[in-house]
């Protein structure tokens, strides 16, 4: 009996995290799995900032552009699959990831992109007038946008047969209106609270979590763009500390940390006062915390899952940077999660009045942007029912 396959085709390098939220495993175990991990040839500068990189025998990866298109061209022409279904995650950003694109326009079966990692934190931004010198001034981030308008440019000139968009809430159902094949799914990371592993998770756990966003010290994609890491690792880390020996002496408890997937913090960091740091945990972290202290970041999703008490922290100096202050406005605006600026001084009954949760808040931001569907069949279930 033929089988199906599924093809990843991944602009980036493939990691730990990218292989659970793609449900990969569940894929593999279902049909043949190929992914194309394409990152060496769009975005070798990632090369040093993406850690924690998955190594598989699925995983083919290439440095030629017309490598891949032949090795691409003899699977989706093969006789051996009952289907075949694509799953994009190239965006017309570069000359290169163009030509990936145009190539891939000549598939006639059904092609899938996520659009389930979205959060409304850069709504709304005013770009002033130093936005626009920060720009100018960084000649490669000038010259990296000058090739994304002429790569989108380009774009509107291909057509797909069959291109879907799976989106996740009703506002993601919303910003696609005008897209034919819309697929209502499951965000990125509400999605792995319907389909990991169920581990056993005491839940409100006498501890409290730091989510931590791209740092000072491990900045990430965030190096690469001018303004958005505007405060030093000297400034930030004594005041985060500061802040965390408070709630730890005023609530009794101890701070943990969920690391950002691209940081390399060792297991107890001077830095964060010898606390311990959890790479690739934080579902599992937050669900058993008893609240709270986060960064903006897509793991909010978490938050308002398992309905924890949150605080949105930052530094006074962070919200000098236009683009990280309209980050936490709308962070805390669409969640109902109260800022906090770790310089003040508060007493535990401030703190409590804070944490308080607005579940109304909750619920209607997982309408909007966590899910589309009732059922929590998660996206593979969703995928496989349609295309395989």
């Amino acid at each position: 009996m033929k089988k199906s396959l599924v093809i990843f085709l991944n602009q980036n390098f493939m990691t730990k995290s990218g292989w659970e939220g793609y449900q990969i495993n569940k894929f593999s175990e279902y049909s043949d799995v190929i992914i194309y991990e394409l990152a060496n040839l769009i975005n070798p500068e990632h090369f040093n900032i993406v850690k924690n990189k998955k190594n598989s025998s699925l995983i083919k990866r290439f440095y030629s552009l017309k490598k891949w298109k032949e090795h691409f061209n003899v699977i989706i022409n093969k006789k051996k699959y009952k289907k075949i279904l694509i799953i994009n995650s190239v965006k017309p950003k570069k000359i290169k990831s163009y030509l990936v694109l145009k190539e891939l326009s000549k598939f006639n079966g059904p092609i899938v992109e996520y659009q389930t990692q979205y959060m409304p934190y850069g709504v709304k931004f005013k770009k002033n007038l130093n936005h626009y010198i920060n720009i100018i001034i960084n000649i490669k981030y000038f010259k990296r946008k000058i090739e994304e308008k002429v790569s989108n440019y380009l774009y509107k000139f291909i057509s797909f047969k069959n291109y879907f968009y799976l989106v996740s809430g009703s506002a993601m159902i919303k910003k696609f209106k005008n897209e034919k094949n819309i697929i209502g799914g499951f965000h990125w990371d509400y999605n792995n609270t319907l389909t990991m592993k169920k581990s056993k998770v005491k839940k409100n756990k006498n501890y409290v979590v730091f989510l931590e966003n791209m740092s000072p010290l491990f900045p990430g994609d965030a190096k690469m763009f001018p303004g958005l890491i505007n405060i030093s690792a000297e400034e930030f880390y004594p005041h985060l500390c500061k802040f965390f020996d408070k709630i730890e002496s005023l609530f009794n408890t101890r701070v943990v940390i969920a690391s950002h997937p691209k940081s390399r913090h060792k297991k107890n960091p001077s830095y964060f006062g010898y606390r311990k740091t959890f790479l690739n945990n934080t579902k599992n972290l937050i669900q058993g915390s008893r609240f709270v202290l986060a960064e903006p970041s897509t793991a909010l999703a978490y938050v308002i899952r398992y309905k924890k008490p949150c605080l949105m922290v930052f530094a006074s100096k962070t919200l000098t940077s236009n683009y990280n202050k309209n980050e936490i406005y709308n962070a805390c605006k669409f969640t109902g999660v109260k800022p906090f600026n770790i310089e003040n001084k508060f007493s535990k009954k401030q703190m409590m009045k804070s944490l308080k949760v607005n579940f109304n808040n909750y619920k209607k931001f997982e309408k909007e942007y966590l899910y589309s569907v009732k059922n929590n069949v998660g996206n593979f279930n969703i995928l496989k029912e349609k295309f395989l």
